[in-house]
């Protein structure tokens, strides 16, 4: 038993009806947990620590090893996009800018636009963000089973949107001088952004495309009342320059069997990190050939 989506999930959490009977819901939800029919072991991760689902399993279940957290950008602060570049220091303005000035320098003058799910180019630029994501994969030498699922693109891509009330799923789309050198596919949602896949073009990585995708895609949401630019769950170096907001994401885990146990304790637990851990102390080139023949 795992969350819907999973392995793309980015935040787990439950469906309930505000009028519910808040003991009741928790008796139900640790009745059924304790043992689900059918299942060999329940795994929910990511949960965000302030879901109503985390109230309501049993704190034996948590994993204490578990360490995630997502990050975002409060927005609230910034009256303007003005506001927002000059917030940043000295130094990184300076880099931002050169960033723009050299991609406009080598390619033409940059653009972003947005196109929104429903919109006939959705989903010819979901297909592209994918595609561009894949490169990144390869060319880092990691391995993501995710996005290698049939279909995951055509499902993304069949998502809707709403332009008017900027709403739903978007594909904000990064030019250069005419050229698509990064898309972004979020979703938003009461004013709140999730940024949920980002690609660029990995011929132009050293142009760094994607941070300045990222940087005009923060200003449209500025401009726009978009109150959180979400970089959702995992935590990377990268995301510390551009959020103020942290929350502890958390994993819970049962097993029922002894199928279960393998799979959540054994595998989850112990093996599975354990082999990442080995496959990211290989040579890069070692690893950027694997991750290549997975890939194909």
């Amino acid at each position: 038993l795992s969350a819907l989506g999973d392995p793309h999930t980015q935040y787990a959490g439950m469906l309930l009806d505000p009028g519910a009977c808040a003991s009741s819901v928790a008796a139900m939800v640790r009745a059924y947990m304790a043992q689900p029919e059918g299942c060999d072991a329940t795994y929910i991760e990511p949960l965000p620590s302030v879901s109503p689902l985390a109230g309501l399993l049993d704190p034996a279940w948590r994993e204490a090893g578990y360490q995630n957290q997502s990050s975002s950008l409060d927005l609230t602060q910034f009256g303007s996009t003005g506001d927002f570049l000059e917030d940043a220091d000295p130094k990184k303005r300076r880099k931002r800018l050169q960033r723009r000035q050299k991609i406009e320098k080598a390619i033409g003058e940059l653009r972003l636009r947005t196109v929104w799910g429903g919109e006939p180019e959705f989903a010819t630029l979901v297909h592209r963000c994918v595609a561009m994501k894949k490169d990144w994969i390869a060319g880092t030498g990691r391995i993501s089973t995710g996005f290698s699922i049939p279909g995951y693109a055509e499902f993304i891509s069949q998502l809707a949107g709403d332009r008017e009330t900027r709403e739903g799923a978007v594909a904000f789309v990064l030019e250069a001088g005419g050229r698509i050198i990064a898309v972004e596919v979020s979703m938003i949602r009461n004013g709140h952004l999730y940024a949920y896949i980002g690609g660029f073009d990995w011929e132009l990585s050293k142009l760094s495309p994607g941070k300045v995708q990222m940087e005009a895609t923060v200003c449209w949401c500025i401009d726009n009342r978009i109150k959180a630019y979400d970089l959702l769950g995992n935590v990377a170096s990268y995301k510390d320059s551009w959020t103020n907001i942290s929350c502890e994401l958390l994993a819970y885990s049962r097993a029922y069997t002894i199928t279960g146990w393998l799979y959540s304790t054994a595998w989850r637990s112990h093996m599975r990190p354990a082999l990442k851990q080995l496959y990211q102390s290989l040579p890069a080139g070692l690893r950027q050939w694997a991750s290549s023949s997975l890939a194909s």
